[in-house]
């Protein structure tokens, strides 16, 4: 089971997590462009959007007591953040749930 591949519509989203789930779109050829991520992260009319394979997602190994901040789509749209810290896209990621117990406490700014 797992939460679908999404980008967050927020500014940012700072996550703590107890374990692994947490997957990054990495994809091996890098020829994604930041309307790619987002027609398959956020809910769009027209074409179907571009799949990602299996082999284009990456886990995010987060060390123990860490915060992590990932930006959203909001801060890609924002031109004072993505001035300050430029972006292609926001991230695209998806959560794989199952195996291990895990806690994730996800703040959606």
């Amino acid at each position: 089971q797992r939460l679908g591949p999404h980008v967050d519509d927020t500014l940012c989203t700072l996550l703590w997590a107890t374990g692994p789930g947490l997957e990054v779109l990495a994809p091996v050829v890098d020829d994604w462009t930041g309307e790619d991520v987002a027609r398959v992260g956020l809910p769009t009319m027209g074409p179907m959007p571009r799949a990602p394979a299996a082999d284009d997602w990456a886990v995010v190994a987060l060390p123990p007591d860490c915060l992590l901040l990932n930006p959203g789509h909001a801060w890609a749209r924002c031109a004072a953040t993505s001035a300050a810290v430029p972006l292609r896209a926001a991230t695209l990621h998806r959560v794989v749930l199952g195996g291990e117990e895990r806690l994730s406490l996800p703040l959606l700014v």
